[in-house]
């Protein structure tokens, strides 16, 4: 095993070159690879609105902004009155791409919560990343 902490991120080369008993050097064989140990960061959520009624329940969605491309997403989406949460997931394949929800009837009229985990191409999970709106499907 080799231990790569006090390395910084970026392209890393290893070289090995074998020796037999006599002293005669074989060719260097070399491999790059690249180290990747920070999370994805700077990005932000947006739901599409500040405030859902009930012919909206089915057209909910968000926005990134400065999301890493080629990262994975996976997304919850909450009432503070409970009721049953969205969940989703997929791949970033814009900076400022738009993510269609499924069906958000299931939510309690309340205070919606849409948390956002970003992790990029080498496992690094970024801190959630939230944003709220209103739901009230109650007709007065």
């Amino acid at each position: 095993n080799l231990d790569l902490s006090a390395l910084n991120d970026g392209t890393l080369t290893l070289s090995v070159t074998l020796t037999d008993t006599a002293g005669n050097a074989a060719t260097a064989v070399t491999a790059s690879s690249t180290l990747d140990t920070t999370a994805p960061s700077g990005h932000s959520v947006a739901l599409n609105d500040t405030s859902y009624n009930s012919t909206e329940t089915g057209s909910a969605s968000f926005s990134f902004s400065s999301a890493e491309v080629g990262a994975t997403y996976s997304y919850t989406l909450n009432s503070s009155n409970g009721g049953t949460a969205v969940t989703g997931n997929g791949n970033v394949t814009s900076a400022s791409q738009t993510v269609n929800i499924a069906d958000i009837s299931g939510l309690n009229d309340g205070t919606l919560t849409l948390s956002v985990t970003v992790t990029d191409s080498a496992g690094n999970a970024a801190t959630a990343v939230t944003d709220t709106a209103s739901l009230d499907k109650t007709k007065p």
